[in-house]
């Protein structure tokens, strides 16, 4: 399910259903944490497309390991109930290895957050580079798959649903 712009039990936009659910085989097969990123295609909820309901963020790749993000989230642990949207606005990433990562604090609950470049706090609009997938204990730093030419691939494999 998705519900965009939830907020402690207001859903202004209504419920998504899964239509599809796409993932790598590096991530079913062996869990391999660079490739902790997936794709869902949604059905339309009665008020027609969702991307026409409520907009659609930009997806980018190759950017580099250094780019200033905005982070969101439903933190649901150390005294985050999941119920409100939490972000960690302009903050820098940097090189985790084969991964991203920044200084935001989220925990669980905020994995499959987007990592947004050039966000726009008008529009709510920004290009996803980054997906929270782990956190450091205690909850110091998150880190997300390097969204590189892969990210094409899986939108090449789900964008006609």
């Amino acid at each position: 399910m998705f519900v965009p712009a939830y907020y402690n039990g207001s859903r202004p936009y209504g419920t998504w259903s899964a239509k599809t659910l796409t993932t790598f085989n590096g991530w079913i097969n062996n869990s391999d944490l660079n490739y902790d990123i997936g794709a869902v295609n949604v059905w339309d909820n009665g008020a027609g497309k969702l991307v026409n309901t409520v907009g659609g963020m930009g997806l980018g790749y190759n950017y580099g390991y250094s780019n200033t993000v905005t982070v969101w989230g439903y933190p649901a642990a150390f005294g985050y109930d999941g119920e409100l949207p939490y972000a960690c606005q302009n903050i820098p990433t940097w090189q985790d290895g084969s991964r991203v990562q920044n200084g935001c604090t989220m925990v669980e609950g905020a994995s499959g957050g987007p990592w947004l470049r050039d966000y726009n706090e008008t529009t709510g609009l920004g290009t996803e580079i980054g997906v929270t997938s782990t956190r450091t204990d205690p909850p110091a730093y998150i880190d997300s798959p390097y969204f590189d030419n892969k990210i094409q691939t899986i939108y090449d494999n789900t964008a006609n649903g």
